[in-house]
């Protein structure tokens, strides 16, 4: 079954318990803007005032819709919602069989992409939705069974983080054309992003350190960009190049070619927030993961 229905946002002081099946995570948005002073951050909604004892995870803007993967306390399995930040509505996409991850509108404006975990087996496939809800999507590559993340780089390729092991994790360019992969090195991290230019940035973990690198998918060269702080492996791009990433309650920033190291902007602690992983990026708004327990 795939529907769609609407919630008000619930903004209350949460009391939290354990949800067994996932880790305890919420969602806040905040005003957020870059000025020639630094960045201006205020105004924080709490996104998860509905849902304090489950899991909100996985941001991602489309316009004014914060997508998101949830997992109520008695929910069986996740599955992908909409916040529109302006209305203050809460829709849920998907209510399926299958536990659903990743949410990620494609370039064709047609389509929302997931990672669809089966009933049976266990096989993590990256999945299609058609936006219109008028069927149940299907499979981009038929025989890949062992994909964790993604990001589009065009239409038509894919960028994958690959489970090839319980502990071996590969960055692959895939092409839904030619259902084919290509694989470029190991030991990534779960965190993508994409440049104007079409460039995809990721981590790769050395010696315990998470290093930040780009990839240009075409001549398949990677360029190293900086360490990433102790203990953080999630980042957003902004349009000027500048990266932001999350530790403890702190966030950082780092532009190339103007600092040489990361940079504390803002400490999150008064709101509760202590442990920052998953960030988005939206018109004048940034969301991030505070990780409850």
């Amino acid at each position: 079954m795939y529907y769609k229905f609407i919630l008000f946002f619930l903004f209350f002081i949460p009391s939290f318990g354990l949800l067994a099946q996932m880790p305890i995570t919420h969602i806040y948005v905040f005003d957020f803007e870059q000025t020639d002073k630094g960045f201006r951050l205020e105004s924080p909604m709490f996104l998860s005032g509905d849902n304090v004892k489950g899991y909100n995870n996985q941001p991602r803007f489309s316009g004014n819709a914060l997508w998101a993967t949830v997992q109520g306390e008695n929910d069986k399995n996740t599955d992908i919602y909409t916040f529109n930040v302006l209305r203050k509505e809460k829709s849920r996409i998907t209510h399926t069989p299958e536990a659903e991850y990743s949410p990620t509108p494609m370039l064709d404006g047609l389509h929302f992409s997931v990672i669809r975990v089966d009933t049976e087996g266990g096989a993590q496939r990256l999945w299609k939705y058609p936006l219109s809800q008028s069927h149940r999507g299907s499979s981009l590559f038929v025989n890949l069974k062992n994909v964790g993340y993604h990001a589009w780089l065009s239409k038509d390729k894919v960028a994958l983080f690959t489970l090839e092991t319980d502990t071996l994790h590969s960055l692959r360019i895939g092409d839904v054309r030619t259902q084919r992969t290509t694989k470029v090195l190991d030991h990534i991290g779960r965190c993508f992003q994409t440049d104007d230019k079409g460039l995809l940035y990721f981590t790769q973990k050395k010696a315990g350190k998470h290093l930040l690198k780009k990839l240009d998918p075409d001549k398949l060269q990677i360029y190293l960009i900086i360490q990433m702080p102790e203990g953080s492996q999630d980042y957003i791009l902004m349009k000027d190049g500048t990266i932001v990433c999350g530790k403890g309650s702190e966030l950082y920033k780092f532009t190339p070619g103007k600092d040489s190291d990361w940079k504390i902007f803002a400490d999150l602690k008064g709101w509760g927030i202590s442990n920052i992983t998953r960030l988005a990026i939206g018109e004048k708004k940034l969301a991030l993961v505070n990780k409850v327990k």
